[in-house]
């Protein structure tokens, strides 16, 4: 009767392929941590926001006062955005600005992710406390099991499950 060893050639495919998922993994991830040692911004809800009121206003001074920022703060939010996005969101004529094209299809968007964020800020304020359950046991498995049957019961999620063994 033949044995299977760890020296197998199934193992030894099998173990291969695992290594080369986890180094493409590695090399994704980091990748990531070069973007952000290199300082690459990420849009968050903030600049969305500034553009959105200069957008509206056309004047980078009146949105700063609307948004109690300094004006330079305004403008450096307006050229990472356009930086990140690889577009002009803005014509600069003078102390004028008018919306381009990419700028009103980004105002579009802008507006719906604003309204969003509201909304789920609104939904998440609104929802009941919510309950920590802590409990030991053998695994994480009795954990899950109890949550199925508190998410049966109720009509949100689980409480957060914490393991401590």
């Amino acid at each position: 009767m033949p044995v299977t060893t760890f020296g197998s050639p199934f193992f030894q495919l099998q173990t291969s392929v695992y290594w080369i998922l986890l180094s493409k993994r590695m090399n994704v991830f980091k990748k990531t941590i070069e973007e952000i040692d290199k300082g690459v911004q990420v849009m968050d809800i903030k600049q969305l926001q500034t553009f959105f009121t200069a957008a509206e206003t056309l004047s980078f001074t009146q949105t700063a006062q609307l948004l109690d920022y300094a004006q330079s703060s305004i403008t450096a939010q307006i050229k990472t955005l356009e930086q990140e996005l690889g577009v002009q969101l803005f014509e600069r004529l003078g102390k004028r600005i008018i919306l381009t094209e990419e700028g009103k299809r980004l105002q579009h968007y802008a507006k719906k992710m604003l309204e969003l964020d509201r909304e789920m800020k609104k939904a998440i304020s609104n929802e009941q406390e919510q309950v920590l359950l802590k409990m030991g046991g053998t695994g994480k498995s009795v954990c899950l099991s109890i949550a199925q049957h508190f998410t049966a019961i109720s009509t949100g999620s689980p409480p957060p499950c914490e393991n401590h063994f």
